[in-house]
């Protein structure tokens, strides 16, 4: 019985150990490494290289008229801007509205192949050196394009990103849960670009150069992790700008969220089985490769496997050996989910926290059940609560 207990035990310390790192450890290391190795990036605000913004659009007749207005408003030499709409078969007026901006172009595919593929294809119709891909639904700061655009004067910069909120609008558990996570995720990222580079550009402010993304090949529908991959691979930097602003109003129920947060994730998965290897702890890309994409990409896919097992060995080493400790874990694990689900009752500071990391867990897993069912998210559905 001794040997079951300590092989109990070590595995419970084992799950316990990388479910901290993934969300306590890795972001306190990242930030110390970030302050004592930190690679700064040659701005140059005046830098204005020719730039495409291309509109990625599928029957956004609802919202694509401010869209629109927005880019025009952005303040940048209108001579070195180019706006594009890239229209994957909308039904509706979307093209019909494009139509009505002289100073934009449009360009339509014959069939509707996803968004990585639209993406490839308005690549062929973009004029910029500099090509920064956006949503319809995402409306950027007047000064975020010159922001974003300063940091290609330095030239082992590939591509950057920029700072992305989602607006609660309605106060419900699950917008909050999304603008926490872009909060989280905004410090994070932030660290990253001062280490080396970002985990990956972000589908709503995505922007590269043209010469570097030409021969990018899109494995799963994950334009903008593909993309980084890419780039990576080219010894280039992919740099967090926390200047350049963009916001889009946060999905306000958990069907929009799931269907968000599962796509993204079913993606990275598919992501990591194409090109992990090739890039996963390979000496030729340093920080991003043996330090960055392990702790971001892999473990968290299996943080709720890890938190299910340590859940059953807390269990059995309680049965075993009824020790005080084991008791306090296991009636924490236990009421853990409970007051996930009861948060907006409880008013106590942090529960909104504990709510995010069951979500996000259990969100994971739903995840590994729809990838291993064979489905893959090419085509993107819309988020309509994301267009009000």
């Amino acid at each position: 019985m001794t040997i079951i207990v300590v092989e109990l035990f070590i595995i419970l310390v084992f799950s316990l150990s990388v479910i901290f790192w993934i969300y306590f450890g890795y972001p306190v290391v990242l930030k110390y490494l970030a302050d004592k190795y930190e690679k700064p990036v040659t701005k140059d605000e005046h830098y204005e290289p020719f730039v495409t913004v291309m509109i990625m659009t599928y029957n956004e007749a609802s919202t694509i008229r401010r869209k629109i207005e927005n880019t025009l408003a952005l303040e940048y030499p209108k001579q070195k801007l180019h706006i594009l709409v890239v229209d994957s078969m909308s039904d509706d007026d979307t093209v019909k509205i494009c139509r009505n901006f002289p100073e934009i172009d449009v360009v339509q595919e014959c069939e509707r192949r996803g968004k990585s593929m639209a993406v490839k294809f308005g690549m062929s119709h973009a004029k910029g050196e500099i090509i920064v891909v956006t949503d319809a639904n995402c409306f950027y700061e007047s000064q975020s394009l010159r922001k974003l655009v300063g940091n290609f004067a330095d030239p082992e910069v590939g591509g950057v990103t920029g700072a992305f909120h989602q607006r609660d609008q309605s106060g419900t558990p699950v917008a909050g849960s999304g603008e926490y996570y872009w909060e989280r995720e905004r410090k994070i990222r932030q660290d990253e670009s001062r280490l080396f580079s970002v985990i990956a550009l972000s589908g709503e402010m995505s922007a590269f150069r043209k010469e570097l993304g030409l021969g990018v090949e899109f494995y799963s529908g994950a334009d903008d992790f593909d993309m980084t991959i890419h780039l990576i691979k080219q010894h280039r930097r992919v740099i967090f700008e926390p200047y350049a602003m963009a916001w889009e109003i946060a999905a306000d129920n958990v069907s929009d969220f799931m269907n968000q947060r599962i796509k993204v994730i079913v993606m990275a998965i598919t992501v990591a089985r194409k090109e992990l290897f090739k890039v996963l702890f390979n000496p030729r890309f340093g920080w991003y490769g043996n330090f960055i994409l392990p702790s971001r990409r892999v473990l968290p896919l299996f943080s709720p496997f890890l938190l299910i097992t340590s859940f059953f060995s807390t269990l059995f080493l309680t049965l075993l050996y009824p020790f005080f400790p084991f008791l306090a874990l296991l009636l924490c694990q236990l009421s853990g989910p409970f007051i996930a689900m009861f948060y907006q009752k409880i008013p106590l500071p942090g529960i909104s926290r504990i709510y995010y990391f069951y979500l996000m867990n259990w969100l994971v897993l739903k995840s590994w059940s729809v990838y291993l069912k064979g489905h893959r998210f090419v085509m993107w559905n819309k988020v309509n609560s994301t267009r009000n």
